[in-house]
């Protein structure tokens, strides 16, 4: 699939259970602090946070653009709703196409794609807070990163498409360090997930799906939900650290074991008033994002948003989407 364009706030699951077998079911750990315990196969990426919800069989363009649409209506007027729609029977070919219409008249979408299934997971911005949310974050982790004088340039690779096994997969957005990986192909060390509170299991999948195929590339996911009617934004860090496993499976023939872990959480509330009261900094590894140590004699460090910079970047979001 093709690279679409830097992230936009205009944009925004749809499943049934399909009857693929399940070689090797994920499951989470009866840790205090969330584990994912995998390998994850298709399946899980297939049906993961998308359950009761029916597949749209792709029968040419304007049934995709129809879909889109409808989705678009359909939480304009109940705001609730969610910002997945799946397309079965859409073949490789299809995709140049499907592209096209995209990157026409709907940028804001982000597409998974599952080859053997033929499957096209289409993730949209319809909620535009979360975007905003995701926005602002990254204006206010690059002036952190601007007080310490770091010379390094941080790439934002927007939606571009990258290969795992059997698969594709855009973020809303990425960043990576542009000397150690100044190509179009390099993986981001740092992905973003964005999306409404109710679609939490979803996007942890779509975390762990970057975490999985980019051979250990992307160090980071960070997973944004934010809601409207809760006044409330959640962020999530994601991780992975791998493990021997008894059992080997076809995805994964050395008999890794792959452990996905929240490894931070912090929860802003915004309050009446233009007030925010945030439950935690959030610290972000300099290492993992520029792919070298930090340089502390020259001020160079782990990037730390304060609670107050968290407080701010809710109310600035909040009073600009009133």
């Amino acid at each position: 699939m093709s690279a679409s364009s830097s992230p936009q706030a205009d944009f925004s699951p749809i499943l049934s259970s399909s009857p693929t077998p399940e070689p090797s079911s994920p499951t989470f750990s009866a840790s205090p602090t969330p584990e994912l315990c995998g390998p994850l196969d298709m399946h899980y990426y297939l049906t993961e946070g998308l359950e009761g919800v029916e597949h749209k069989k792709y029968r040419g363009g304007a049934t995709f653009t129809k879909a889109i649409d409808d989705k678009f209506t359909e939480v304009a007027i109940n705001s609730t709703g969610g910002q997945y729609i799946v397309f079965s029977m859409v073949q490789q070919k299809n995709l140049a196409y499907i592209n096209r219409i995209r990157d026409t008249h709907y940028k804001g979408l982000r597409f998974l794609y599952l080859d053997n299934e033929e499957t096209l997971i289409v993730k949209g911005m319809f909620h535009v807070l979360p975007g905003l949310v995701a926005a602002q974050f990254i204006d206010t982790l690059r002036m952190r990163i601007a007080k310490m004088r770091v010379n390094d340039v941080l790439i934002n690779v927007g939606g571009a498409s990258f290969e795992g096994r059997n698969s594709s997969k855009e973020a809303y957005c990425g960043l990576k360090p542009g000397p150690p990986r100044p190509r179009m192909i390099d993986w981001p060390t740092l992905v973003f997930e964005c999306g409404v509170l109710k679609s939490k299991r979803r996007l942890i999948a779509d975390a762990c799906w970057w975490l999985e195929n980019s051979h250990e590339e992307v160090k980071i996911v960070l997973v944004i939900k934010a809601s409207q009617k809760d006044r409330k934004v959640k962020i999530e860090q994601w991780e992975m650290d791998t493990g021997p496993h008894t059992q080997a499976t076809q995805d994964h023939s050395d008999g890794s074991r792959t452990i996905l872990k929240r490894t931070q959480k912090v929860t802003i509330f915004v309050l009446p008033g233009s007030r925010a009261v945030a439950t935690a900094p959030f610290s972000l590894n300099f290492s993992k994002i520029f792919l070298r140590n930090p340089d502390r004699t020259r001020g160079e460090e782990d990037i730390v948003l304060s609670k107050v910079d968290l407080q701010d970047l809710a109310i600035l979001v909040w009073d600009s989407w009133q």
